[in-house]
């Protein structure tokens, strides 16, 4: 038989299945004009939410369902195969799903054709009489308004540790809500999530990595875009497999974090305790996965370390995956021990996906995503690195974006970017530390190119490469200068062929915008001569 005709096949039954419940439940109340809803929506604080009876009742064998009789709400069906038993459980997702109905259903029905359980809404207690009839309908509709608070809580409780359909997407709606806050707007032009959609290879890295291991860290150099890898990763998961929440915060914030999103999305009031008891019951559950995007964990925090530790342990079931952004030198701090001789406990669970700039794939996409927006490059720019890096184009659409609307026509940018590029480093980073310590290493970079003892492959380097010697760079910037650089991914160590220390700079732009103003103190200090 083909797929085809073993989905109709199965609509077929789930329609003689509803009709069949519909006879049983209610012959006493005209059940020939009850209609029924297979797809009906519940709201959950600022989430409104689609329950999808046909998608549960492929994959599960089960399927809530709307009864709906003159316009009006009757029942929540909670329907389930022959060969699947009615319990107790199926009545209070019934109930929560009642509950949780702009205008409560009087009466939630739970039957797999053969058992069956009627309950009042209202109470939660079995209706007594042998089946409703509209005077009974009518009685328990006056009720439907009066649902408790208390009520309505535990109804989100127990839909959002037992239904999939639900918990995979009120998570999204609330990882919606966070990413919304780092959107760029022409108010906040520098967020991170800006009007350049491009679909990253590192993306599709990831999703694999996730179905092969429970923690995947996101590692890469300043500003090669690592947080959009997470968003593309939260925003295309498909919430039949898995649920996604998108956290902004360290590692040790993290249970903190998502009680204070499912409150504030969900109205669901929980407290950290309560969402750490969450995610470790949906992790042992056999249904989507929960996927924990976390875009901050400082290796030298022994808190963050210790949560990820926590979430490997068997505290925790294989139902939870972890993706965790990193810089490339906090990569090599957290996947070894303290002494640096052997694997630490979060380098024995994790894999690592390298996020980098664009690649040829990732510039043609590029240039998709900015004729879509009345934009492009003209021919050539594939040979500039500097058009490769994401979040400089990023910088270029939002500043065009910014003077299109004020007027008409389409941007073209050149092949070799020119001045604007420095200038764009100077708006992006305005940290007077920051730019301080770029001086230093633009110095330190100068004094090296002019050393005419140097080896001749390092000068063969320094014609297309960015890197310094550490003991150069010693004679300019202290070393807690130089040591909070590497921490935050600006320089990375490197031994050369000569077995000599260096480090490379990881953001060319702001360098170059460094080195002008240290060219212009030579040439000064030359004419005063």
């Amino acid at each position: 038989m083909s797929d085809d005709s073993d989905k109709k096949q199965t609509e077929y039954d789930l329609e003689t299945a509803i009709s069949a419940a519909i006879e049983k439940a209610f012959p006493r109340l005209n059940a020939a004009g009850i209609q029924h809803q297979i797809e009906f929506t519940i709201r959950l604080g600022h989430a409104t939410i689609t329950a999808n009876g046909r998608e549960s009742w492929i994959k599960r064998g089960r399927a809530d369902i709307l009864l709906v009789l003159d316009d009006k709400p009757v029942a929540i069906l909670e329907l389930k195969r022959p060969d699947i038993s009615v319990t107790d459980d199926d009545g209070k997702q019934g109930l929560s799903y009642a509950r949780l109905l702009p205008v409560m259903a009087p009466f939630v029905v739970a039957t797999n054709g053969d058992q069956l359980q009627i309950i009042e809404t209202f109470s939660g207690q079995p209706f007594k009489a042998e089946s409703p009839d509209e005077k009974a309908f009518e009685a328990l509709m006056k009720s439907a308004g009066k649902v408790a608070a208390g009520d309505r809580d535990d109804a989100i409780s127990t839909l959002m540790g037992s239904d999939p359909q639900i918990w995979t997407k009120a998570v999204a709606v609330a990882s919606a809500t966070a990413m919304s806050e780092l959107t760029a707007t022409s108010d906040h032009p520098r967020r991170p999530f800006g009007p350049l959609k491009i679909f990253r290879l590192a993306t599709q890295r990831l999703v694999n990595q996730l179905g092969r291991s429970r923690l995947v860290l996101v590692s890469g150099p300043p500003l090669v875009r690592k947080t959009n890898v997470l968003e593309q990763l939260i925003r295309l998961t498909d919430t039949l497999d898995a649920g996604g929440l998108f956290l902004e915060c360290g590692a040790s914030e993290i249970f903190r974090k998502i009680a204070d999103l499912l409150s504030d999305t969900l109205d669901w009031h929980v407290d950290p305790e309560a969402a750490r008891n969450w995610v470790r019951q949906i992790s042992r559950t056999d249904g989507p996965s929960l996927i924990l995007a976390i875009d901050r964990l400082d290796p030298d925090d022994r808190d963050d370390v210790r949560m990820i530790e926590d979430l490997m342990s068997s505290r925790f079931g294989l139902g939870l995956r972890i993706v965790v952004r990193l810089d490339e030198d906090a990569i090599r701090r957290v996947v070894a021990s303290s002494d640096g001789r052997r694997e630490s406990v979060v380098g024995r669970h994790a894999t690592i996906v390298e996020v980098t700039d664009l690649a040829d794939r990732e510039y043609v996409a590029a240039l998709e995503a900015l004729a879509k927006l009345g934009m492009g490059i003209m021919d050539g720019g594939e040979h500039s690195p500097d058009l490769r890096r994401a979040w400089l184009l990023q910088a270029m659409v939002t500043h065009v974006l910014g003077v299109k609307r004020k007027r008409e026509g389409i941007a073209v940018f050149p092949a070799v970017p020119g001045l604007e590029v420095i200038a764009q480093a100077r708006a992006d980073f305005k940290d007077p530390e920051l730019r301080r310590r770029f001086r230093g290493v633009a110095q330190a970079i100068v004094l090296d190119a002019q050393d005419q003892t140097k080896p001749y492959s390092m000068a063969l380097q320094l014609m297309g490469r960015y890197f310094v010697r550490r003991e150069t760079l010693e004679g300019r910037l202290s070393t807690s200068d130089t040591e909070w650089l590497i921490r935050s991914g600006y320089l990375n160590p490197s031994i050369s062929a000569e077995n000599t220390p260096m480090l490379n700079v990881t953001l060319p732009e702001l360098l170059a915008s460094e080195i002008g103003p240290t060219f212009g103190d030579r040439i000064t200090r030359a004419c005063r001569r």
